[in-house]
C-alpha cells in the first residue's frame, strides 16, 4: 500500500535487531526504522508508535503461578519485556527453553505444548481456533514500539508522507 502512494520511494524492508537498525540509520543508510528498543543518538529523531501487549498463552487450560512452569518457553523481547518479566515472576527459576526469536518459541509451543508471552496480534487466530488459551489469571506485559528517523532528512516532504503513512497504519492496527 505504502508503494502505490509514493511509487517514487524505494522501500526496502528488512527484519533486523534495533542496534543494526539504529547504525544503518546514523550512516544513511537507511531514512526510517521502526524497532522496539532504539537508542538515542544525535542527529536521529525517535518517536512512539505503537505499543504491543503481551500475553501469557498456552497449549493446554492453565492458571497462572507465581514460581517455576515445567514447560514454560521464555521468549527474550527484549530489556523492557526482561524487567517486566521479573516484576511479573520474582521466584521463578530458569526456564527449560529459551528462546530469542517469538516465532521459534510460538512454533516449539504448538509443537511441544508449553506456555510463553506472545504479542496479542500474533496469538489471537490461534486462541480464536483454541489451540492456544490465554493463561487466567497472567499479567500483561508492554511492549512499545517506535519510528526512527533523521533529523535531517535529504527529501523532508517524502520522510514526511512515509511517517504519516506509517502512523495511519500503526493507529489501524491498534484499532482492529
Amino acid at each position: 500500500m505504502m508503494r502505490r502512494q509514493l511509487p517514487t520511494v524505494a522501500l526496502r524492508v528488512e527484519a533486523d535487531y534495533s542496534n543494526s537498525l539504529m547504525r544503518q540509520l546514523s550512516d544513511g543508510l537507511l531514512d526510517i526504522g521502526v524497532m522496539y528498543e532504539p537508542r538515542q543518538t544525535p542527529g536521529l529523531v525517535i518517536e512512539d508508535l505503537f505499543e504491543e501487549t503481551l500475553v501469557l498463552v498456552s497449549s493446554d487450560k492453565r492458571n497462572v503461578t507465581a514460581g517455576w512452569v515445567e514447560d514454560y518457553v521464555f521468549v527474550d523481547w527484549g530489556y523492557v519485556f526482561r524487567a517486566q518479566h521479573g516484576e511479573m515472576f520474582p521466584d521463578m527459576d530458569t526456564p527449560a527453553v529459551s528462546v530469542g526469536l517469538g516465532s521459534l518459541g510460538l512454533y516449539y509451543i504448538l509443537e511441544n505444548g508449553g506456555s510463553g508471552y506472545f504479542p496479542l496480534r500474533m496469538v489471537e487466530p490461534l486462541i480464536k481456533q483454541g489451540q492456544l488459551h490465554r493463561v487466567s489469571g497472567a499479567k500483561t506485559a508492554r511492549r512499545p514500539a517506535y519510528v526512527v528517523y533523521t533529523a535531517n532528512p535529504k527529501d523532508e516532504d517524502v520522510l514526511t508522507q512515509a511517517l504519516t503513512y506509517l502512523r495511519t497504519i500503526a493507529t489501524d492496527s491498534a484499532e482492529s
